[in-house]
């Protein structure tokens, strides 16, 4: 994920618009997917989410500092609020994700159809006949198979609405179970003894907009932040825009880090000179002394 990426997401993050939100994600993780014949409409939404984080952790960093305030009281018994980070471990939630004991397929069969599919695709859903209908793959009738994966919602729920209407509880039940077992262990922990405004965990839910609003946390960011970067990048330390844009985020904070030491190795060379011009100990070399 290059740092150009990461900046059209942290916009598209900033428009608040989920519709555009889940195409650009879709678009951003087509294009980044080593095998290109790969579909994206065939992944849930739980496989996005996971290949995101896998994202965040090798591209950004395998950690975020959450900054928050929470009340305390001082040494007067007065209560204030005060700046904590919390930090969160992205290998983590990697781990849990990845060992939630859930099934990712289900296949129905009533009256001689044949129904397959999968867990919810998109991130966002008005009521439970869109994810349903959503988690449809395929339809099979006396021996014709119909691939549905490019069909849209509207489409997919006219063909629902056909099908043999015992199939459409059979559906909602499978999902229902998924949820119920990733409710059981939240897939966001904040290891802290301090009660956090935002709540110390997170649960998992597949399809009331949760996993959607969860890459928008972990991504999120300052966007003027990043502007400021690019400029003291090319202004100071003369990079190129275009090697700005084809670095990863993690590569950029390795340029900042050695930057920032490289800075520090200079003030402190020029302090201690100026400490020994202003000791006495310093001895100007004769100007009658001619350079070999």
């Amino acid at each position: 994920m290059s740092n150009v990426w990461y900046k059209d997401l942290v916009k598209t993050i900033a428009i608040e618009d989920n519709e555009i939100f889940e195409m650009f994600i879709d678009d951003m993780l087509q294009n980044l997917f080593h095998e290109k014949d790969l579909r994206i409409n065939t992944l849930t939404n739980v496989d996005k989410l996971y290949m995101l984080l896998c994202i965040r952790s090798y591209c950004i960093g395998t950690s975020i500092v959450f900054t928050t305030k929470v009340p305390r009281e001082d040494d007067e018994g007065k209560k204030e609020d005060v700046k904590v980070d919390v930090p969160l471990s992205l290998n983590e939630v990697l781990n849990r994700l990845g060992n939630y004991p859930i099934e990712h397929v289900y296949t129905f069969e009533e009256n001689g159809i044949i129904v397959k599919g999968t867990l919810p695709k998109k991130f966002y859903y008005t009521d439970i006949l869109q994810v349903a209908a959503d988690s449809l793959t395929s339809v099979k009738t006396a021996g014709n198979s119909i691939d549905i994966t490019n069909f849209s919602i509207d489409e997919r729920i006219n063909i629902l609405n056909t099908l043999p209407s015992s199939l459409f509880p059979k559906i909602s039940e499978f999902l229902k179970a998924q949820e119920d077992i990733i409710k059981d262990d939240p897939l966001i922990n904040f290891r802290t003894n301090m009660e956090l405004p935002f709540g110390n965990t997170l649960d998992l839910q597949l399809y009331n907009g949760a996993v959607g609003e969860i890459i928008k946390m972990l991504f999120n960011t300052d966007l003027k932040e990043l502007y400021t970067n690019e400029y003291t990048l090319m202004r100071r330390f003369k990079f190129t825009f275009n090697a700005i844009q084809q670095c990863t985020p993690q590569e950029l904070n390795v340029y900042y880090e050695i930057i920032h030491k490289d800075l520090e190795r200079e003030k402190k060379e020029q302090d201690e000179q100026e400490k020994g011009y202003g000791s006495g100990d310093f001895m100007a070399p004769p100007k009658n002394l001619q350079p070999e």
